[in-house]
């Protein structure tokens, strides 16, 4: 037997596993027999044992013999499919491992065997950092300069992105630009779904417009004009077990609105976000604003953190991962350019028609919707992209794509590092959260009850790549406070302009900005 092949014996009742080690690559194989499952099964119904009642028998007195024998095959392939999903996510999540990329998982069940289950799972793990010093690091803080200035620019902002809608004409067809009031009927008989309404759905005219995934020409209708489009059932509504069925939409146009800039906020418009006064709307849209400045912020401390701290480390990086990101990269710029197949004119949903109505769940159109960098995890750069052929491209530009390559790699690598020498986790309820959230705002029904769906929600139904993908943007946010709880700080005054333009900046252009002698220091707090 080679280090990488294990022989699974079908007579054991437990779990049968093997590690492989080549350089940062591991191949962990797991083997589960009919016995194993058997075992598992009749711990939980131990836990339950009491409840069940099965005729011939007193309530919670059947043999487990009898129990397990009733448990239909469906359920015993659910076991066993969770099951082997917790030794997967033991192994790599909770048993310190830092693993980097996503895992490639081969299955193969066969409940008519002895051997229920080979699963085979390679992965990378990161090289482990010792030399990790926070206190000798001082980082530049950005601040806001003038809170005036940025309000009056919010509201500027504000007023572009939340224009005046005038109802035009019943013969006045649509252009783009203008925003549609659309009732929309589901039918799809047998399902949950079948006679969902929604009663005033506002989207912007564009040229492929869209509503719950479906795409239509919005360009030259009329208010009460009718029509019907064949679709498949999307997951955002009240009932998902039905995704992907065969459906119709019947939609009706309720109205035709055109649009009219105003010069400022008025009683009216605040009145229509919620609030009594233009004042108390000032407010709210100053908080939002600087919060999203304080997390841009955030983040170019962390990154200063980080790269200053690689400069100083050296080590190795897995190569499996090095190449995937170098493709990624490589994909992102041809796509950037036009030149790549890879570009989807239709991943815009109908986020650009969305009622504006509702303050209440943070769907404010402020004008100024830039990216928050909710998690900056580079864990995704572990995807699957076309392979690309480097002997075909041009020395010079491999070298600059692996050079960025490398550098995110190192930067994750480092992150990675610290969150687990501080023993920075994600929960298994944060990671609800962050499904119910996902849930909810893909749903955008005002019946939703957080708690409630919270609580519905068991952590082994989350899918797995969702489950991962939370995790590290957790953990992500964890490190960031964690660094900035850590190291000293310089404050340096900027407008949101200035900020945003930092942000662009390549990585060595950051640190060579935040060094240069025209950085004014205003202040240094003490180091915590």
């Amino acid at each position: 037997m080679s280090d990488s092949e294990i022989v699974f014996q079908e007579d054991l009742d437990e779990p049968q596993t093997h590690v492989a080690e080549d350089g940062f690559s591991r191949v962990y194989q797991l083997g589960v027999t009919k016995s194993l499952l058997n075992k598992k099964l009749t711990q939980e119904i131990l836990e339950y044992k009491d409840r069940v009642n099965i005729p011939g028998f007193r309530k919670g007195k059947a043999p487990l013999s009898v129990i397990l024998n009733r448990v239909p095959e469906k359920e015993k392939e659910e076991f066993l499919q969770r099951y082997v999903s917790e030794q997967i996510h033991e192994h790599l999540y909770d048993s310190g491992k830092i693993v980097i990329g996503t895992p490639e998982i081969d299955t193969d069940y066969n409940t008519e065997t002895d051997m229920v289950a080979r699963i085979s799972v390679s992965y990378e793990v990161s090289p482990e950092l010792q030399d990790l010093d926070y206190d000798k690091y001082s980082i530049i803080k950005f601040v806001p300069e003038d809170r005036e200035k940025l309000l009056e620019k919010i509201r500027q902002d504000f007023l572009a992105a939340n224009p005046e809608k005038v109802t035009q004409d019943k013969d006045y067809k649509s252009e783009i630009g203008d925003y549609l009031l659309v009732n929309l009927t589901i039918e799809a008989p047998g399902s949950s779904a079948d006679g969902f309404i929604d009663k005033t759905r506002e989207i912007l005219v564009e040229e492929n417009s869209s509503i719950y995934e479906v795409k239509f020409n919005s360009r030259g209708l009329v208010t009460d004009e009718e029509f019907t489009i064949e679709a498949k059932l999307p997951s955002f509504y009240d009932g998902f077990e039905d995704e992907g069925k065969p459906c119709r939409f019947h939609f009706k146009i309720a109205e035709v609105l055109k649009c009219n800039i105003m010069e400022e906020t008025t009683q009216e418009m605040a009145k229509k976000f919620g609030f009594q006064a233009v004042e108390e709307l000032d407010v709210e849209l100053l908080n939002r604003k600087l919060q999203q400045f304080e997390s841009i912020s955030t983040h170019l401390m962390t990154d200063q953190f980080v790269l200053k701290m690689q400069k100083e480390l050296d080590f190795d990086v897995p190569r499996k991962i090095l190449n995937s990101t170098m493709e990624n990269l490589w994909h992102e710029e041809c796509k950037d350019d036009g030149t790549s197949e890879a570009t989807n004119s239709e991943e815009d949903d109908e986020e650009n028609g969305k009622g504006s109505n509702d303050m209440s769940n943070g769907e404010v159109e402020d004008g100024l919707s830039e990216q928050t960098d909710e998690g900056f995890s580079n864990d995704d750069i572990g995807a699957e992209p076309k392979s690309v052929d480097w002997d075909t491209i041009d020395t010079e530009k491999v070298t600059e794509i692996r050079n960025a390559a490398l550098s995110q790699v190192r930067y994750m690598i480092l992150l990675k590092n610290i969150a687990k020498k501080e023993d920075i986790k994600a929960s298994r309820e944060e990671i609800v959260d962050e499904w119910a959230v996902m849930l909810a705002r893909y749903n955008r029904s005002s019946r939703i009850n957080m708690e409630e769906l919270r609580s519905r929600i068991k952590y082994e139904d989350i899918p797995d790549y969702f489950a991962l993908s939370s995790q590290n943007k957790i953990v992500s946010y964890k490190v960031e406070q964690f660094i900035i709880g850590k190291v000293g700080t310089t404050e340096k005054k900027v407008s949101f302009e200035k900020l945003m333009e930092i942000r662009q900046m390549e990585r060595d252009k950051l640190i060579a900005f935040v060094e240069s002698d025209h950085v004014e220091r205003a202040s240094e707090p003490e180091k915590d």
